[in-house]
């Protein structure tokens, strides 16, 4: 009996190197171990026999199973994990725009007062006389004109007024011709208070608030005239108290005293 055993090992090494990056590294070591066993029996039977023959069989099995297990060993195994980074996203925020609206400012206007008309009350005065005796009056010259008034005795306050107003002085010219020099008087309101007796503008005669019109003498021409007759004075009186009465007089001048006329009264 012969026996013959092939033994084969081959060695064989693999090396994988894969490179992961980020910084990764993996090592794979893969150690392929094969065993062939080769057994090879060989069995001779001498046979007697006439013609003798040698009969080697000699089967060689070689079985060479080369098994190659890569078995991959993780040197180290980095896990590349990623890392959620907080990016800042700027989300634009809606700032308010102060819009300006406009405010209606409230306007005072002014309401109109409802002022009561007074309720005049009026009458006309006519009122003569000769208080500056036989005065001359010559080309040129200016004559005043004038009254005043009073309420005697208890009344409200009053407004009185003397509207057309007039005093024509009669003067009489060398020819014997009578010409009236009138003097017009501008029209006034006067406030009487209550229960006054006063005489108002003034009572003196002396006074320029007496004499509320005057004119330049031209009655004779260039000559010199005289007033004998005297004068007259008219004008309608108005006042606010129709009930009591209203005193009047007048006077005139021509560089003169101008002496008041006798006292009239009306209840306007």
């Amino acid at each position: 009996m012969a026996t013959a055993t092939a033994t084969a090992t081959p060695t064989e090494t693999a090396t994988a190197t894969v490179s992961a990056t980020p910084m990764a590294t993996a090592t794979v070591t893969a150690t392929p171990t094969a065993t062939a066993t080769a057994t090879a029996t060989s069995t001779a039977t001498p046979t007697a026999t006439e013609t003798p023959t040698a009969t080697a069989t000699a089967t060689a099995t070689a079985t060479a199973t080369a098994t190659e297990t890569p078995t991959a060993t993780p040197t180290a195994t980095p896990t590349a994990t990623q890392t959620a980074t907080a990016t800042a996203t700027v989300t634009p925020t809606a700032t308010p725009t102060a819009t300006a609206t406009a405010t209606p400012t409230l306007t005072a206007t002014a309401t109109p007062t409802a002022t009561s008309t007074p309720v005049l009350f009026c009458n006309s005065i006519s009122i003569s006389g000769s208080m500056e005796g036989n005065l001359a009056i010559a080309a040129g010259d200016t004559v005043d004109g004038g009254y005043d008034f009073s309420m005697p005795g208890n009344h409200p306050d009053a407004q009185v007024t003397f509207n057309n107003a007039s005093v024509p002085v009669q003067v009489t010219c060398p020819d014997s011709s009578v010409h009236a020099l009138t003097i017009p008087l501008t029209t006034q309101t006067y406030d009487d208070p209550v229960n006054s007796s006063a005489f108002i503008p003034t009572s003196n005669t002396s006074s320029s608030l007496g004499y509320q019109g005057s004119a330049v003498s031209n009655a004779c021409g260039t000559l010199t005239g005289h007033a004998p007759l005297g004068a007259t004075f008219t004008a309608q009186v108005c006042s606010t108290d129709g009930v009591d009465p209203v005193h009047v007089r007048f006077h005139y001048r021509d560089n003169s005293t101008g002496g008041w006329s006798a006292t009239k009264s009306v209840i306007p």
